[in-house]
């Protein structure tokens, strides 16, 4: 296919109002759905875990990944993926400091 101008995504980004993470999370989404025909998916996102001021310059391994959900519906325009992933991420933030990944 084509390249990927970075820039075009950061324009796109500040077009739909969500991080860049949501467009490139949602895009990755799209090829996930295209090669495995699973409409809902669920990708791990990398959270800093960093949420408090205190904690901004504490070393040590807070970051850990969380399950963010994308549901691909065929004919939906991509903006509105994005915009449903971004409010995935917003969601799965709220858990950071209290997901596991057990059970």
């Amino acid at each position: 296919e084509g390249s990927i101008d970075g820039r075009a995504l950061g324009v796109l980004a500040d077009r739909l109002g969500v991080p860049l993470s949501a467009v490139l999370l949602a895009g990755l989404g799209v090829q996930l759905w295209r090669r495995s025909g699973q409409a809902r998916l669920s990708v791990d996102h990398l959270f800093s875990c960093r949420s408090y001021p205190e904690l901004q310059g504490v070393l040590g391994p807070f970051a850990r990944f969380l399950p963010v959900p994308v549901a691909i519906r065929e004919g939906s325009a991509f903006d509105d993926l994005a915009r449903s992933v971004s409010a995935s991420l917003k969601e799965a933030q709220k858990w950071q400091e209290y997901y596991s990944g057990e059970g």
